[in-house]
């Protein structure tokens, strides 16, 4: 709804003040104001309009106005209100371009709301995608692991396949090759047999002209002749029959000779086989025996090695105390400078605890058993860890510990402040401080170091005899040098004095150290060290030091690293063993497996050779029978020549065609038992092709199965990879679709604030033509108001004066934001200015009408025909004026 509520204040409070200033609007400048300035008026709606023009008009048509404004010109000009067809039509104009606009608006705006409806439906769609896609990688890792799964057995099913693929393609190829030779066979056998054929029938002709010649001779005795050629053709019929019978088991016997080949063939592949992996079984026999001969040399070496450890060592404890530390390989002077990780050097030093494992007991210690926290049980416990120490301080090239009384008092005072403080050691894990500080001045030393031995007595119980406490004291230097990566290797430095190189500023320090005993929970060892300069007057002789030989230390970790070789050698060669064991056990289980395969050949071999012999026996016995027709139809033949004696010459005519008959019908018969015989072999050989063709058919059709089920499983095992690619995608294209839709929603809100711009800027061109209308109408009915030259006159004190001060156009002021109807000075009859009414609202005291030219403006009184009271029907005309307006605009709905 439009808002006029500033209208009923204007009402309530400045009643004489809007009535002079509507109708000086609507009678003075109502065309400057509010058509050509697009004043207040044209805020209002088209039906509004005509309601303020048509009140305009009622108040000046009725005669209820009785003041109105008179403007005297200097130039005596003659003003009115006309309206011209020209702007008429340009205010038609602005109507029809500001409707295309709003219809393009509205075209702009539907498509706004077409795309901002698609993006929301493709970003359901996508959110949904992205969804499914989250949902599938939740389920990746039991997805992948059942593809993976289904692809490891499509694949073995694939395989199986293809192997059974393969065998059947290959039986098949051997059939048709098979099949390709009996069809060879077949045709050369057909023909034979039609070549035969052809042979038998012109030799049936030739004798059959050969005894219509012998008819023609001296008839012999017709009924002994007939006899005779009777008998001569049932030998010959016989004879057929016999070679018949000949040819069909020369054929058994032909193909019991192929197969016998064949088996012959197949029992020599396996037998040449079994040689094969028989050789192998020989050859990994050998290198059983090898590996056997290797394990026997390294227990050989392993037992002479340690027999000269033993030795050595035996050796080492004759010349001190019987025991010795070694350094493992690769520990030097320079093993802390190398760059490597703790780790890396733990590696290289924790060797050196199992290479000096063993402690060497000592019977004399053993039986000392009393007083063993003495100060003379503490200086032997002193020399004696000296003795272990220095050997490897020479070797790092270190300072070497000395023993003397001091060093063993520094040691006993350490402990004794231990055991004032009750400071527990083995407990707390840490060391006294505040006992060093004390021990350093009352000795009047700097710099004393500690090392807690950690191989104390357990459970806290005394020492039970030096030997023990020898022993507590070896296994704890060998804790502290080879063990020592929780505390950084500071035990490690500490010992073996690696700090002090004897060629560099500490070759002036003589290095000093001691054994002593707490009582603070278990019974702890100190290992207490300091130094005193070479010019210190405390400095006297150390106690004697046993050690051991250099060389001989060095052969003793020389041989235990032979020792330590020749045991891996051991390892080494009996993993070998398993290897070789497990080769010929392979090979001995394919020389089964041969052996096998073997007797089976003999056996087919062994079947068909006894087939074959029976082929034989048959055929000889067919060829026994054929020999005796033969000869039965040749003595047929004979009686039959004698009877035929006189015709000798016919007779040997016919006796040879019948020879020839006889040799072509045999020569028939031979060749259509080839034909039979080869016949068989080519119906089995394409049996056995159709057969191998189904088989390959079935194994195709296997593997086409397999091979989709394997590229399904494929597939699959792509899809489940590719989820944690697709995601990342599906998200970014669903970020874009977000803000692709929050780009579109902006542009819509931008259309929508264009489209009602545009029907803000329709309804403004239709108000103003249609006050341009009403204007117009009006103007044609109502005369204009005319100020003649010379005749203003000043109106009396009580009369409302307007002034204007004349100013340009370009100096024109305004105080509010859109103010079109700039600024009305009204002056009451005291002289006081009294308030503006302004666009806002406001009514600021003290503003000017600003004017175009400069003109004087004076308030005259004109008479019209009066009904009333002149300033009651006045007010009461523009309230009717003012309601209306009022009312139209409260029922308005904005337009969108």
């Amino acid at each position: 709804m439009r808002d006029f509520s500033f209208f009923i204040n204007l009402v309530k409070d400045n009643v004489d003040e809007i009535t002079i200033f509507v109708v000086e609007t609507i009678l003075g400048d109502f065309w400057y104001y509010f058509v050509l300035m697009e004043g207040p008026i044209m805020k209002l709606s088209v039906k509004q309009a005509a309601v303020v023009g048509t009140a305009a008009v009622a108040l000046v048509g009725t005669g209820w106005i009785n003041q109105m404004h008179r403007v005297s010109a200097d130039t005596a000009q003659t003003n009115q209100i006309t309206v011209t067809q020209a702007q008429l039509e340009q205010a038609q104009a602005n109507v029809n371009s500001a409707t295309a606009a709003v219809t393009q608006a509205q075209v702009a705006l539907q498509q706004a709301q077409a795309k901002v409806s698609s993006l929301t439906t493709q970003l359901a769609d996508q959110q949904a995608e992205v969804a499914k896609l989250k949902a599938t990688q939740d389920d990746q890792p039991a997805a992948l692991e059942a593809a993976q799964a289904q692809l490891a057995q499509t694949q073995g099913a694939l395989a199986a396949a293809k192997q059974t693929l393969t065998a059947a393609q290959n039986n098949q190829t051997s059939k048709q090759n098979t099949l390709a030779q009996a069809q060879t066979l077949l045709s050369q056998d057909q023909s034979a047999v039609a070549a035969a054929q052809k042979e038998v029938n012109n030799r049936q002709t030739a004798l059959a002209a050969d005894e219509k010649a012998q008819t023609n001779t001296t008839p012999v005795n017709a009924t002994t002749l007939a006899n005779a050629k009777q008998k001569l053709r049932q030998t010959q019929q016989q004879a057929n029959q016999a070679d018949q019978t000949a040819a069909n088991k020369a054929t058994i016997k032909k193909l019991a000779d192929q197969s016998v080949a064949s088996a012959q063939q197949e029992d020599v592949a396996a037998k040449a086989k079994l040689s094969k992996d028989q050789a192998n079984l020989d050859a990994a026999q050998a290198k059983l025996n090898q590996v056997d001969q290797k394990i026997a040399d390294a227990n050989t070496t392993v037992s002479t090695a340690e027999k000269t450890l033993a030795a050595e060592e035996q050796k080492a404890e004759a010349q001190s105390s019987a025991n010795v530390i070694v350094l493992p390989a690769g520990v030097d002077r320079t093993l802390f400078n190398r760059g490597l990780t703790n780790d890396q050097i733990e590696a290289i030093l924790a060797p050196g605890f199992d290479l000096n494992a063993e402690f060497h007991h000592n019977e004399a210690d053993e039986k000392v058993t009393t007083n063993l926290d003495s100060p003379e049980i503490e200086r032997e416990l002193s020399i004696f860890a000296a003795s272990l120490l220095n050997p490897l301080c020479k070797q790092l090239n270190f300072n070497q510990w000395q023993v003397t009384d001091l060093s063993v008092k520094v040691a006993q005072d350490m402990a004794d402040q231990y055991d004032q403080d009750k400071f527990d050691m083995g407990a707390t894990g840490d060391h006294d401080l505040p006992a060093f500080a004390k021990v350093e001045s009352e000795n009047n030393i700097l710099g004393i170091s500690e090392s807690g031995l950690p191989y104390s007595n357990i459970g806290g119980e005394p020492f039970t005899s030096l030997d023990a406490e020898k022993e507590s004291l070896y296994y704890s230097l060998l804790s502290c040098i080879f063990n020592d990566e929780a505390s950084q290797f500071g035990h490690t430095h500490n010992v073996l004095n690696w700090n002090t190189l004897l060629d560099g500023p500490s070759d002036q320090v003589t290095m000093y150290e001691g054994i002593s005993h707490d009582h603070v929970g278990e019974t702890s060892l100190h290992f207490v060290n300091f130094g005193l300069t070479n010019n210190d007057s405390r400095i006297t002789a150390s106690y004697p030091i046993p050690t051991v030989d250099t060389g001989l230390a060095e052969q003793i970790t020389s041989q235990r690293q032979v020792v330590a070789q020749a045991k891996q050698a051991q390892i080494d060669a009996s993993n070998a063993r398993s290897t070789a064991l497990a080769a010929q056990a392979d090979a001995s289980f394919a020389v089964q497996q041969d052996n096998v395969a073997v007797a089976k050949a003999d056996s087919s071999l062994q079947q068909f050779v006894q087939m074959q012999t029976a082929a034989a026996e048959d055929l000889a016995s067919a060829q026994k029978q054929q020999a005796a027709a033969q000869a039965a139809m040749q003595q047929a033949q004979t009686a039959l020549d004698q009877l035929q004696a006189p015709a000798a010459t016919d007779q040997s005519a016919v006796t040879q065609a019948q020879a020839a008959l006889q040799t072509a019908t045999a020569a028939l018969a031979t060749a259509k038992a080839k034909l039979s015989a080869d016949q068989a072999a080519v119906d089995a050989a394409q049996r056995a092709t159709d057969q191998a063709q189904t088989a390959v058919a079935a194994a195709i059709k296997v593997v086409q199965v397999a091979t989709a089920a394997q590229s399904a499983a494929q597939q699959a095992l792509v899809d489940v990879d590719n989820v944690g690619e697709a995601l990342p995608d599906a998200e970014a294209k669903q970020t874009a679709l977000a803000n692709s839709l929050e780009d579109a929603k902006i542009a819509l809100a931008s259309t929508t604030v264009e489209a009602q711009a545009a029907q803000n800027k329709l309804d403004q061109a239709q108000t103003r033509l249609a006050l341009m209308r009403v204007v117009d109408t009006t103007a044609q009915k109502v005369s204009p108001l005319v100020v003649k030259p010379g005749k203003s006159k000043q109106a009396p004190a009580s009369n409302e004066q307007v002034q204007g001060n004349a100013t340009t156009g370009a100096n024109a002021t305004a105080t509010e934001r859109e103010v079109h109807v700039t600024q009305v000075q009204h002056v009451g009859s005291a002289g006081v200015p009294i308030r503006t009414i302004n666009k806002a609202g406001t009514i600021p005291v003290g503003s000017t009408k600003t004017i175009a030219k400069s003109t004087t403006v004076t308030h005259h009184q004109q008479q019209f025909p009066q009904t009333g009271d002149t300033a009651s029907a006045t007010l009461a005309m523009v309230g009717l004026a003012l309601m209306s307006l009022l009312g139209i605009g409260m029922t308005k709905r904005r337009r969108v």
